[in-house]
């Protein structure tokens, strides 16, 4: 068929638009072509209004796929609820439940008939005890029950809600075996193509969920035991990781930035060694007396106050003046519309893209790692200071790292103001000529008042 005419056809010497509902939709849609007289004879006009219909109808068929899942996760959630009823009516009732279990068998047939065999069976094997559902309301009772960061609790719950949709319909925890768990973990990589860092941190959260299971006598084994992939290559090569920003590629970062929101963040990042985490939970009261004040993080270590580099007091004024103590320092970014994705995740793929421009060498390949991303300027940082002598504990205080050894862990205090703020202060961002012209008018300045005062 000739593209031009696409989706159009003449009646009489009127176009006429038509485009054939897809299988899935046709019985919530009632018909199966949509059909639209276009009022016109002339070609060039049909097409422009082709154009806006096919995207007007590809929207209507996309929102029409989500509204019937939104059902469909409803009606299985009511029949989940509806079979754990059933489940306690039997067990608190143990003289009846022969009878309890004829009446659920009954209901079992009529969900195959609304819902099919599959369904119908793993709702029987809940109503009657035989395997137990992974409910909102058991991840919420672990979530409860393990003490870890905000961060950690998150990615942990989109890990394990991601697995229960995969489960579907019929997410029980019987049916997890280690056959089933490859399965779910080759399916993190060839379907929804997670790089190998990824993929094993959602074996890794789902692990955790599964010996909390086994500690409470809800599961026998840990399924995902082995599953996560190995760093290694074909040759025995490790798997690429990142590497420190140059002095030079931070320079250019914060020259080429198209907007405040990524010059502020690269800028701020490379000067004070913050995880990109930290930066975007800092609030407006947080940043106080020359210090960003740390109050959360993955170890004892994190929870720290550093030095706000001089270079960034314009940046600071800015994003603090006018805005009340519980407003984010960077506002710009917000959760994604599914609420997936955490604010600092959000910015580091807008990060990802614009390092893509500019250093289009760094980007991710395949499913190998980005070769520098917005963590790497925490690197920057650490490597800049330890290339001009500053300790390795200051630098470790600085940016919030464990000291090593027991008598740096148990016995030596922490790094004082001062040298934090010689660590913050040791680097520059600002070009190599202004700072030598900056230098020498501070040094013709120094001279010029000593003169005056020996007259």
């Amino acid at each position: 068929m000739n593209r031009a005419r696409r989706n159009l056809r003449l009646r009489g010497r009127k176009w006429q638009f038509y485009r054939e509902i897809p299988a899935d939709l046709r019985e919530t849609l009632g018909k199966r072509f949509i059909i639209v007289t276009l009022g016109t004879s002339d070609f060039a006009k049909a097409q422009q209004a082709r154009d806006k219909l096919l995207q007007s109808t590809t929207d209507l068929f996309k929102t029409t796929r989500k509204k019937l899942k939104e059902g469909e996760k409803a009606d299985l959630r009511a029949l989940e609820e509806e079979a754990l009823r059933m489940r306690e009516a039997i067990e608190n009732d143990p003289d009846d439940d022969s009878v309890l279990e004829l009446v659920a068998s009954d209901r079992a047939e009529q969900i195959e008939k609304q819902y099919g065999l599959e369904q119908a069976r793993a709702w029987y094997l809940v109503a009657t005890g035989r395997q137990t559902p992974i409910t909102e309301a058991l991840i919420e009772r672990f979530m409860t029950e393990t003490n870890v960061v905000a961060s950690t609790a998150a990615a942990r719950r989109i890990a394990i809600q991601r697995f229960r949709d995969f489960l579907q319909p019929a997410p029980n925890i019987e049916r997890v075996d280690r056959r089933l768990a490859g399965q779910y973990a080759s399916h993190l990589v060839t379907t929804l193509k997670l790089l190998p860092r990824t993929h094993n941190a959602h074996i890794s959260h789902l692990s955790s969920f599964w010996r909390w299971l086994i500690k409470r006598g809800l599961a026998q084994e840990n399924p995902w035991a082995g599953q996560q992939l190995s760093v290694k290559g074909k040759r025995g090569s490790v798997e690429q990781k990142g590497s420190p920003w140059t002095l030079k590629e931070v320079r250019v970062l914060i020259q080429r930035a198209p907007d405040a929101l990524l010059r502020d963040c690269i800028k701020i990042a490379a000067l004070s060694g913050l995880r990109v985490s930290e930066l975007f939970e800092l609030r407006v009261r947080d940043v106080r007396d020359g210090l960003f004040h740390v109050n959360e993080g993955k170890t004892q270590a994190s929870i720290r106050a550093v030095p706000i580099h001089s270079e960034l007091k314009e940046i600071i004024e800015r994003r603090t003046t006018g805005k009340k103590p519980d407003d984010y320092l960077i506002e710009e970014i917000r959760r994604d519309t599914r609420g997936a994705l955490r604010r600092s995740a959000v910015f580091v793929k807008r990060f990802g893209r614009y390092r893509d421009r500019v250093f289009p060498e760094y980007r991710q390949n395949g499913h190998r790692q980005a070769a520098k991303v917005f963590h790497d300027l925490r690197a920057h940082f650490i490597d800049e200071r330890l290339k001009r002598g500053i300790p390795i504990e200051v630098v470790r205080d600085c940016v919030g790292h464990e000291q090593e050894g027991v008598t740096m862990r148990h016995y030596a205090t922490r790094s004082s103001l001062e040298q934090l703020r010689e660590c913050v202060e040791a680097v520059s961002l600002k070009p190599a000529n202004t700072q030598t012209a900056e230098k020498a008018a501070q040094t013709s300045g120094e001279h010029t008042g000593s003169t005056q005062a020996s007259l």
